[in-house]
């Protein structure tokens, strides 16, 4: 890419934040590739290439931890520590909360703006950090660009409070999610995110559609989709097996954000022992719901490691995600990529992802009726299904992260050009 190359060379360098490891760092990395990062503020990042802390380091962390916080190509020089964020998150571990959260993130977001204003330079980051940069002021950044990583809050709240009402057993996970909480600063200031930027980046359509809903021009959101790494998630060495049950695997909170109930709804009408449901939970587990549908055949399984939700994935036959508001759910991509064709609604990538009918199918939010047939229809017609456990396979090897951070590229050239 010359041409790209040479343009990048005129452009200026960006200032990014957030905590943790999220995506593995690819936004910073896709920006430092091209010599287009300025500065990336976290909580802590090991700098194990440095000649002289690098050896310490690797010293002192422990090896299962050494890879959580570094990413080849992201110099330690270009990554500077929030004191503050970083004081947080050793308190976290001692007192868990979500004040310790927001105190790391408006001090992470602060430095950022600190910086970018010193030097003129834009800000590209994460949602929920971005606020702190992006408010009004005399130094407030002219190029404020945002990777809106989740559904704009507003929209996600009218979903979860209509589903209330359509499942009060599932009150309980409900009201934990943070749009459902009562009206705080915080719930405001993220509503405000989206509209304080001038530059929308988005892992699926689905949150692009929001954010037109709530004023966000649609023809100036790019959608960039994650990627997902083929040896973390090697697809199954054997084929699908034409008898037996149906083995469906649904991965993820158990909680109806997640569409958990209309699964469950799903199962009751199909009532046939040639489907078979796994539950693989991973954060909080609703026990109400769960109870609720306790005439349900499944098989619950909790916590599993990377290597045992692999086997259960190659012990499937197809992948549910009927999820209600997601920015991506990134276990489509992963399921996917490990030879599962899904059955998803459009409120996920699955609208980025998927061919209805190729790697899988595209059902409506809050429809088991259309669920419970596409059950069916995979248990009747299993060599179709290995056809499209194939396309689903080959999809995900097409969404690597190489292309994710090309596209985050593109995505600034043409922000820094509006």
């Amino acid at each position: 890419m010359p041409n790209a190359a040479h343009a990048d060379e005129q452009l200026p360098r960006a200032v990014t934040f957030f905590a943790g490891a999220r995506d593995h760092y690819q936004l910073p990395l896709a920006l430092a590739e091209r010599d287009l990062l300025e500065a990336f503020i976290t909580e802590a990042y090991w700098p194990f290439e440095h000649r002289v802390l690098g050896p310490l380091a690797r010293r002192l962390i422990p090896s299962s931890m050494s890879s959580l916080r570094h990413q080849v190509g992201l110099p330690s020089d270009r990554v500077q520590i929030e004191w503050n964020a970083l004081a947080a998150f050793i308190a976290l571990r001692r007192w868990p909360g979500p004040g310790l959260y927001r105190f790391a993130d408006r001090h992470i977001g602060a430095k950022g703006r600190r910086i970018a204003a010193r030097i003129g330079a834009p800000v590209f980051s994460y949602s929920y950090y971005v606020h702190a940069a992006f408010c009004e002021g005399a130094d407030r950044p002219k190029h404020r660009f945002i990777f809106q990583l989740h559904p704009h809050p507003i929209s996600a709240k009218r979903i979860l409070v209509e589903e209330v009402e359509r499942y009060p057993w599932a009150a309980a996970s409900l009201q934990r999610e943070e749009e459902m909480r009562p009206a705080t600063r915080r719930f405001e200031e993220l509503c405000e995110e989206p509209a304080l930027a001038n530059g929308w980046v988005a892992a699926s359509s689905f949150t692009a559609q929001t954010l037109a809903e709530n004023g966000i021009p649609r023809d100036a959101i790019h959608v960039v989709s994650y990627g997902v790494d083929p040896t973390d998630y090697p697809v199954r060495p054997v084929p699908h097996s034409a008898s037996g049950p149906l083995e469906i695997l649904f991965v993820g909170s158990m909680i109806q954000r997640k569409g958990l109930c209309d699964l469950l709804e799903a199962m009751r009408l199909v009532r046939s022992r040639q489907v078979r449901l796994t539950l693989a939970g991973r954060g909080f587990i609703d026990r109400d719901l769960l109870a609720h549908y306790r005439d349900v055949d499944m098989t619950v399984c909790e916590s599993l490691n990377l290597p045992d939700l692999i086997a259960l994935m190659h012990r499937s036959d197809l992948f549910v995600c009927p999820s209600l508001v997601e920015g991506f759910a990134h276990v489509i991509a992963e399921a996917m990529c490990a030879g599962l064709p899904v059955l998803a609604t459009p409120h996920t990538c699955a609208p980025d992802l998927v061919q209805n009918g190729v790697e899988g199918w595209i059902v409506p939010i809050r429809s088991p009726a259309a669920i419970a047939d596409r059950l069916v229809w995979a248990a009747e017609n299993r060599g179709a299904l290995a056809a499209m456990s194939e396309a689903a396979a080959a999809r995900a090897r097409a969404l690597t992260w190489e292309r994710f951070r090309q596209g985050i590229a593109a995505a600034y050239r043409e922000m820094l050009g509006r």
